[in-house]
């Protein structure tokens, strides 16, 4: 088949529109996933620090809960708690310091063991010392006036106790308190009526162990699976480390944290808005957060190039496929092109020889030729047409057989130069005009192979020589052992005087059904299968077949076959 101008089908448009296409398309998805890993960011932030305020909101509900179950004044005056109030896990001892009868009188101080319910005097622990004065102060002026503000961590060799400071007065104890505005505590001193001062020593070891992580576990999930690291450390002691789960380095936290949320207020009756918007330093513990992935923003970024390499890939299949179509279409349009050409080509090929010998014969047959030169002159053109057919007829066979996976017969060991001898011979004898040398270098060993099909191959080549070279045509037929290569090979190099091929029709020349645009100027006989055969038939054997080709000093085909079994 010629080379013909090439002429873009719909298909080719549309796949080339498409394609480019799929660069805005790329553009555009950039953009989006960065408005969604942005989105996305906001969220995380969003929900760390809903899951914070939770963290903290739900801590100062359950100790005030916890706390609140604990009848304060009952415990401190002796007196039998209340029917069915379950025993305290949140405080652990309490402290009383009992108004003095008189102004000079001394104050005492009673310790009480929350479970044994009992009471009885005790010396002021030494831990306690700093809060002596203050609260002398408070319970010598009998004023409940900022007593709360009291309430704090005391820390000891042993650990730290937090501790809340709840004044008690008469007729009022811990659960009867009750502030109908949160405003009112300012302007209303309750003072008059306070009988003493309570400090409710809570359960440390039952905050950091039950509490804060079953509350931290409710809001940020298990630790293996959750997307934060969490740490809770003490305001004061940042070392204090209450909470950090099994994954969590706190001092990396603490240093660089994407949250920060104050916790444990530690005043009794008042509220956490109100007491921050008033003090602003009235926590005690302080939650700081962390994305697992190191920080928010790597794990947006991440996400962000896990999406566009996938999207890329995506994309890039798409391209691809598109091509793929393009490429296949083109395919299928040249080889349904080659196809028609080479029915056309193949039918002339037959006609031609078949109409010669019919109208030969038919002469013979009725007595037409007499004379016996011209006798023989016919029977030399049926002979020469009956040859020219059954080539014709081997070529398609042999295409048949390959392209069904039956590329060649039996392999038995072959004299490969007694081979392309007897196969230059008989070109000899069919083109007498033609020249046709060969050597044989010494060395040459036999190959293991079909020796009909490398016959054809042989017979291919030659016969193109002889059809395309000069005038008169000359072959040189070569025949070497090439020891440059790991696996001895035999080098068959074919040489013939012709124009050579045109560069932008060598890729081609190995194809199926493929034929040069001076052969179908020239009206050269041929069907376009031979070199596609030669190869598929090299192939099989193991080897390959090379063309080197100078333009206007004619064109060498190179066959390489192994010495020995085919690989």
């Amino acid at each position: 088949m010629a080379l013909r101008e090439f002429r873009p089908s719909a298909t080719t448009v549309l796949a080339a529109a498409v394609l480019a296409l799929l660069p805005v398309l790329a553009t555009a998805q950039y953009r989006w996933l960065g408005q969604i890993s942005e989105n996305e960011r906001g969220r995380l932030q969003r929900a760390l620090l809903n899951a914070m305020s939770g963290v903290a909101r739900d801590l100062d509900t359950e100790v005030a809960r916890a706390v609140g179950q604990l009848d304060v004044k009952s415990l401190v005056l002796g007196a039998a708690p209340r029917a069915a109030a379950p025993a305290s896990q949140a405080v652990s001892e309490v402290l009383y310091l009992q108004r003095p009868a008189g102004h000079d009188a001394s104050l005492t101080l009673t310790r009480c063991d929350v479970r044994a319910w009992s009471c009885s005097a005790a010396e002021w622990p030494e831990e306690f010392i700093g809060l002596r004065q203050e609260i002398a102060t408070v319970v010598r002026s009998g004023s409940s006036h900022d007593v709360e503000r009291l309430s704090r961590i005391v820390r000891t060799a042993q650990g730290s106790h937090p501790v809340i400071v709840l004044p008690l007065s008469e007729g009022s104890g811990y659960h009867d308190r009750r502030r109908k505005d949160a405003d009112d505590r300012e302007a209303h001193d309750h003072g008059n009526g306070v009988t003493g001062v309570a400090l409710l020593l809570l359960n440390d070891r039952w905050l950091r162990s039950e509490l804060v992580p079953g509350i931290v576990e409710r809001y940020f999930g298990p630790a293996a699976d959750s997307d934060f690291r969490v740490a809770i450390v003490t305001r004061a002691a940042p070392t204090d480390v209450v909470y950090a789960d099994r994954n969590t380095t706190p001092a990396e936290i603490v240093a660089h944290p994407e949250g920060r949320q104050e916790l444990f207020a530690l005043r009794a009756g008042v509220s956490r808005d109100r007491w921050l918007r008033n003090e602003g330093e009235g926590d005690e513990w302080v939650m700081v957060a962390r994305h697992r992935s190191g920080s928010l923003q790597k794990a947006v970024d991440d996400v962000r190039r896990r999406n566009l390499l996938i999207s890329s890939g995506i994309l890039s299949l798409m391209g691809i496929a598109v091509g793929l179509i393009a490429v296949t279409t083109r395919r299928a349009r040249r080889l349904a092109e080659q196809q028609i050409e080479f029915v056309a080509g193949v039918s002339h090929e037959l006609r031609t020889p078949v109409s010669a010998i019919h109208l030969a014969a038919q002469n013979l047959a009725d007595g037409t030729v007499t004379d016996a030169a011209r006798i023989r002159r016919y029977g030399e053109t049926i002979r020469t047409e009956a040859q020219r057919l059954r080539e014709t007829v081997e070529r398609v066979l042999q295409f048949a057989a390959i392209s069904a996976g039956q590329p060649i017969g039996s392999r038995v060991g072959v004299d490969i130069g007694a081979l392309v001898e007897d196969v230059a011979a008989a070109a000899r004898a069919e083109h007498a005009d033609g020249e046709i040398e060969v050597t044989v270098a010494a060395g040459v060993s036999t190959v293991l192979g079909d020796p009909l099909a490398l016959r054809a191959c042989v017979q291919n080549i030659v016969a193109n020589a002889l059809k395309y070279g000069g005038r008169p045509a000359r072959v040189k037929i070569a025949i070497s052992v090439d020891a440059h290569r790991q696996e001895r090979e035999v080098l068959l190099s074919f040489e013939d005087n012709g124009p050579g091929i045109p560069a932008h029709e060598r890729e081609h020349v190995f194809e199926p059904f493929f034929r040069g645009r001076a052969a179908l100027e020239q009206r050269v006989q041929g069907s376009g299968l031979g070199l596609h055969l030669v190869r598929r038939l090299v192939m099989a054997h193991g080897g390959r077949i090379d063309l080197l080709n100078a333009a206007g000093r004619g064109a060498t085909f190179l066959i390489h076959l192994p010495m020995g079994a085919p690989s």
